[in-house]
């Protein structure tokens, strides 16, 4: 049993980092340059090019996303199914309890710290999870 969780955790990492290569010019660039980024796709007189903060920081959360996505299939794989839903549940709740209070203070930049909450408690959960199967 031990050997099948083995293999699967070489092929799940095997797939995960060529998906995040894949995905890492395109991060990397949102992270880096998003007010140029912004003047290119809206014009240099756009409303949006105060967003690039935003931005910045919600391209950064996208790849705990990615991290966490990683993580949750794998687990489902390694037919860890109810954990994860649950942590999965916990951090939906979170998400439902914070989004509307910061999206009022905060505008945009609310919902982005949501999201980034929501992504932390997921990404926190699966890898409680994954630290317990010790794989």
């Amino acid at each position: 049993a031990t050997e099948g969780l083995r293999a699967a955790r070489r092929v799940a990492l095997t797939h995960a980092a060529q998906g995040a290569l894949l995905l890492l010019p395109y991060f990397a660039a949102l992270v880096l340059f998003p007010g140029l980024l912004l003047k290119i796709f809206y014009g240099s007189e756009s409303s949006y090019l105060n967003l690039d903060g935003v931005l910045r920081l919600f391209a950064a959360l996208y790849a705990l996303h990615y991290v966490s996505l990683a993580l949750k299939f794998w687990l489902n794989a390694l037919e860890q199914n109810r954990r994860q839903f649950n942590a999965e549940l916990v951090s939906s709740l979170l998400l439902a309890l914070v989004l509307a209070p910061l999206v009022f203070v905060f505008g945009l930049t609310g919902a982005v710290y949501a999201m980034g909450a929501w992504l932390a408690a997921r990404l926190v959960g699966n890898a409680v999870i994954v630290r317990q199967l010790k794989v």
